[in-house]
């Protein structure tokens, strides 16, 4: 007998994940069936998934394995037996998470559509081979396309159980930064469209890519878009900061904070001093890299990072989406957080004034954040009216639309005398789904050694000199 050869990438990940995922399984269970998966052993495999779904309201996990040993007699044929067996033992030797399970259920039922309707025409075509048009006229009045329940309202007054579950789940956050400037930021969340806002020159990059860091260090996967900055001069930044390092040796000046005279029990009061040390610069060496990679996975506890340079002004948000599904396909690699450096670098199909094209490129990010369910981390350039260290969220350059699409607008604020001080104000503009934090977070940096934030404090708690 010849065996069909068959792609079974998509539909082995949704059979994996059905095994040992309950939330990813809860989501596709009433749009999977068994005629829609291709290989005989998947067919076989899902109608015991979905029964014991339909039983516990729960994946199987482990389960399956006794399952497997109990009723493997159904498999039709011993090859099939074999790839059955080999894919369970492959499951149980490894450890199997999701990180964005809404948007792998949701790319599920795409293929489960996509399935149906190859069903359809081939079942079409044999009612018209056979010249049967009522067979076939039956067939498609039964085809029903697989779409996500959309809600059609809930009456407020006595759904009391929807209310309820509504309280009860939390939006996923995905990191925090730490200190004062944590609380002053808020938490990134999953379906965030977050913009950093300052005046040229005011460290828009280093904000971003410090946003990047601490995704990673929280066990996320992060894409780094750059749109202003080559790829060779992105990984010499990234990689000095990570290693703490300036491009040569050289005398650096670090700030710390210093508790003052004035600080009490109930009011803590902090000055800014420096220290000042001879560091060497960093050097690329294979020995050194070995042993941070060694560090990486310890401390980045699954985290990865990946960056890709674009030319500015010509790729729009559509060429970004191909990128990320090229990364999904071929490399099974799916981010938590897409930063890009920055949005108004987007090129926009629209036609027209500028302006415009703006609000249909910031629109569309918001739509990738929501559909993908990530977080996605751009910034925004300041008019010239916060030229002497102070963002507004009157004074986004261009068109104030793009604040009306964000969820989060923070600023960095810093004149030259704090710049050159190693110092940075972050305030936040914007707040869609918490309450609006209004006081400004004074972070200290050494970006020599590429550390946009090494610490922070509330800035009334800060004298400064």
């Amino acid at each position: 007998m010849i065996r069909e050869k068959i792609d079974a990438s998509r539909e082995r990940e949704i059979i994996l994940y059905s095994i040992v995922s309950t939330e990813y399984l809860s989501q596709i269970r009433k749009y999977a069936k068994a005629e829609l998966f291709k290989s005989p052993y998947a067919k076989v495999v899902w109608g015991w998934i979905a029964s014991y779904f339909d039983e516990y309201n729960a994946a199987p996990n482990k389960d399956i394995q006794t399952i497997y040993t109990t009723r493997k007699l159904e498999i039709p044929e011993e090859e099939d037996e074999e790839i059955l067996a080999t894919f369970l033992q492959s499951l149980s030797d490894s450890d199997v998470t999701i990180q964005n399970i809404g948007y792998s259920a949701d790319q599920a039922i795409t293929w489960l559509n996509v399935r149906a309707q190859e069903n359809l025409i081939d079942d079409l075509k044999e009612a018209v081979s056979r010249k049967d048009v009522a067979s076939g006229n039956e067939i498609i009045a039964q085809y029903a396309a697989i779409e996500k329940h959309q809600a059609k309202g809930v009456d407020i007054l006595t759904d009391v159980n929807r209310a309820m579950a509504a309280f009860g789940e939390e939006e996923e956050s995905l990191f925090s930064f730490p200190g004062a400037v944590g609380c002053t930021m808020g938490e990134f969340r999953r379906t965030d469209f977050v913009a950093f806002q300052a005046y040229i020159k005011t460290g828009k990059t280093r904000w971003l890519w410090e946003s990047a860091r601490e995704a990673v260090f929280a066990s996320n996967k992060v894409l780094f878009i750059s749109l202003e900055m080559p790829e060779k001069h992105m990984l010499k930044w990234a990689w000095r900061s990570f290693a703490k390092k300036p491009k040569r040796t050289q005398t650096v000046r670090i700030p710390y904070f210093v508790e003052s005279d004035l600080s009490t029990e109930e009011s803590k009061k902090y000055t800014i001093d420096y220290e000042e040390k001879e560091v060497q610069g960093f050097t690329a060496d294979a020995l050194w890299f070995e042993q941070w990679l060694k560090k990486f996975k310890m401390y980045f506890r699954g985290g990865d990072v990946r960056l890709c340079s674009m030319p500015s002004r010509s790729v729009t948000v559509s060429d970004i989406e191909i990128y990320m599904n090229n990364l999904e396909f071929y490399d099974k690699w799916i981010p938590d957080v897409v930063v890009i450096d920055y949005a108004d670098l987007i090129a926009s199909k629209l036609r027209g004034e500028y302006r415009h094209q703006l609000d249909d490129i910031w629109a569309n990010l918001r739509r990738l954040a929501l559909q993908r369910n990530i977080c996605v981390i751009t910034a925004s350039q300041s008019g010239r009216s916060a030229s002497k260290g102070e963002s507004t969220d009157a004074n986004i350059a261009e068109d104030i639309r793009k604040a009306a699409h964000v969820t989060k607008l923070l600023a960095i604020n810093a004149t030259a005398e704090e710049k050159a001080k190693g110092i940075f104000r972050i305030a936040q503009l914007a707040e869609r789904d918490d309450a609006r934090h209004f006081e400004q977070s004074l972070v200290l940096s050494c970006l020599d050694l590429g550390q946009v934030c090494l610490d922070s404090r509330f800035l009334s708690h800060v004298e400064q000199k």
